[in-house]
C-alpha cells in the first residue's frame, strides 16, 4: 500500500521515509531531474537507525548508493539526468572512538567512526568516496558526464597539523541515457578571459550552488527531485525558479523545516 505524502500542495510532495522505499513506490518517469546531496560516508550522525552514512564500510555506502541509482534511473523521464554532490573523509583506526565535533556527543556511542576502518585506506588517507561511487555508477551504465569542484573560501577549520585544511567537495553530472536535458544558457555567463570558454560553478553558498544545478537539468514546467531533503535546499532553488518538487527524508523534523518555509513563502 502507497503511504500518502507527509506534506503536499500544488508545486511540493514532501515524503517521509527511506530514500530506497519510497522510490521504490513512485512512479516510472514522473521527474524530470534528481539534485541530491546524500549523507557523507563516516561525518555524521543524524540520529536515525536507518541512516545513510552510517554502513559498516566504504563498499558497502557505494553498494547502498548503487542500488538507489537503479530505482532513480527507473523514477527519471528518458532525458533525466542527475547531479551528485559528494564529500570525501579519511580512514581513522581501527575500532577508533568517535571524532570529536563530528557527532552529537550527547547521544550513546554508536561507533560511528567505525565505518572508517584500515578495511577502507591505510590509516590517515583520503578514501575517496566520490569517485569510488561514480566509478560504481558508471560501471553500472552511468555516464559521468561532467566533474565539478564545489571550492569552499570559508570552510570549516580542521584540528590538523599535518596536511592543509580540505576546502572542496566533489559534484557529478550522471546520465542514463547519452541524449538528455541540459540547458547551458541557464548558467552561462559573459567570456572575461579570453581563455574561459565555459560557465564556471560559482557561489560558496550550497543554495547559490545547487541554485545553478537545477536549472540546467530541469526545464521550466519540470519536477527536480531529491531523495535525501534535509533542510530542502534543493526546493527552495526549485521553487524559487518556477519548478516542481519532490523531496524525500527520514527525518520529519528536517521536512518541518521545509513545509515551515512554505508557511513563510520562502519556496514560494
Amino acid at each position: 500500500m502507497t503511504q500518502r505524502p507527509y506534506y503536499e500542495d500544488d508545486h511540493v510532495t514532501l515524503h517521509l521515509g527511506d530514500a530506497l522505499a519510497v522510490l521504490r513506490e513512485m512512479p516510472a518517469a514522473s521527474v524530470d531531474s534528481v539534485v541530491t546531496s546524500p549523507p557523507y560516508y563516516g561525518l555524521r550522525d543524524y540520529g536515525h537507525d536507518d541512516q545513510w552514512g552510517a554502513e559498516s564500510s566504504v563498499h558497502e555506502y557505494v553498494e547502498r548508493l548503487r542500488v538507489l541509482f537503479v530505482e532513480l534511473r527507473r523514477v527519471l523521464v528518458p532525458t533525466g539526468a542527475v547531479w551528485l554532490n559528494l564529500g570525501d573523509t579519511y580512514a581513522g583506526k581501527a575500532n577508533a572512538s568517535t571524532a570529536a565535533g563530528s557527532f552529537d556527543r550527547d547521544r550513546p556511542a554508536r561507533q560511528i567512526a567505525q565505518r572508517n576502518r584500515l578495511q577502507d585506506a591505510p590509516y590517515k588517507s583520503l578514501i575517496g568516496v566520490p569517485w569510488r561511487v561514480a566509478l560504481a555508477l558508471q560501471d553500472d551504465g552511468w555516464a559521468v558526464r561532467n566533474e565539478l569542484v564545489w571550492a569552499k573560501s570559508n570552510p570549516m577549520p580542521h584540528p590538523v597539523a599535518d596536511r592543509l585544511n580540505a576546502a572542496h567537495e566533489t559534484v557529478f553530472l550522471l546520465t542514463p541515457r547519452p541524449r538528455y536535458y541540459f540547458d547551458l544558457d541557464a548558467v552561462r555567463e559573459p567570456i572575461r578571459n579570453p581563455e574561459v570558454n565555459a560557465p564556471r560553478l560559482l557561489g560558496n553558498g550550497r543554495r547559490n550552488t545547487f541554485g545553478r544545478l537545477v536549472l540546467t537539468v530541469t526545464p521550466p514546467d519540470g519536477t527536480v527531485l531529491d531523495p535525501f531533503n534535509g533542510r530542502g535546499t534543493t526546493g527552495r532553488v526549485a521553487r524559487l525558479n518556477g519548478r516542481r518538487y519532490v523531496g524525500i527524508d527520514l527525518n520529519a523534523g528536517y521536512l518541518d523545516l521545509t513545509v515551515a518555509g512554505l508557511a513563510q513563502g520562502v519556496l514560494s
